[in-house]
């Protein structure tokens, strides 16, 4: 038996995938996660800086992924096929993943500061 939760996004969290090429919510959202870190991570890594300060339009520097599974689930309920989902296909992941960077884009810039 799966444990199922459900959220007011007509998106459900399922313990387990029903099959083994669905992906559930949780490990699509860990996996966006981790692709968000990496991308701050190689910004640090390769751009040369002495101070780096982070900024973000909504004063946080994480994915508020409440936000983007309500934009996100929008997608879902407007898809002709619109019901509830309790795992994802891989179409659905790169929707997913392009909602999140689109709500939570990364950039940076660089200045020399004067002596």
């Amino acid at each position: 038996m799966a444990f199922v939760s459900g959220s007011a996004y007509g998106i459900f969290f399922a313990a387990n995938a029903p099959s083994a090429d669905a992906i559930t919510v949780q490990q699509a959202v860990e996996t966006l996660t981790e692709e968000y870190r990496d991308r701050l991570e190689e910004i640090s890594a390769t751009v040369q800086h002495d101070r780096q300060d982070i900024t973000a339009n909504d004063d946080v520097y994480y994915i508020r992924w409440q936000d983007v599974l309500a934009v996100f689930s929008s997608y879902i309920s407007g898809d002709e096929q619109g019901t509830p989902v309790a795992a994802l296909t891989e179409n659905q992941v790169d929707k997913l993943r392009e909602t999140m960077w689109a709500m939570n884009a990364v950039d940076y810039s660089t200045r020399r500061r004067l002596p």
